[in-house]
């Protein structure tokens, strides 16, 4: 019977820390966050409460492009991971541009990491 109750709280624990630990990391990714890789384009993505997101690209006197979807976080020990669930590339690399696709990034340190080989390019920093 002791051993049955030990293992009944033990899973409880870890089910309340799992869900704290989540919470506790959604609630630092959702904000405003920036691409300054052109100089002439307002870029950004914003992560809402709502499980919403709004991607925002305008260069120059081009017109603007918004893309809006919805997002989820995945957490694991060693990473969090934001995946967004229709995501539209604008700006650099347009050309092989992922369309509607569903597309998960590392958030690290307050930033969107898109690629590791193209930071400054793919990449958005928390504002």
């Amino acid at each position: 019977m002791s051993r049955y109750l030990i293992f009944i709280s033990l899973v409880i624990w870890l089910v309340v820390f799992s869900c704290n630990r989540k919470s506790t990391v959604q609630n630092k990714v959702m904000g405003k966050y920036i691409n300054c890789y052109e100089e002439d384009a307002i870029h950004y993505v914003q992560i809402n409460t709502d499980s919403t997101f709004v991607h925002y690209y305008k260069k120059g006197n081009e017109q603007e492009k918004i893309n809006k979807g919805s997002w989820r976080l995945t957490t694991k020990p060693s990473k969090t991971e934001v995946v967004f669930d229709t995501w539209t590339t604008f700006g650099y690399n347009d050309v092989d541009a992922c369309q509607k696709c569903l597309w998960a990034v590392k958030f690290r340190d307050g930033e969107l990491v898109f690629s590791y080989d193209m930071p400054k390019e793919m990449n958005f920093t928390k504002e």
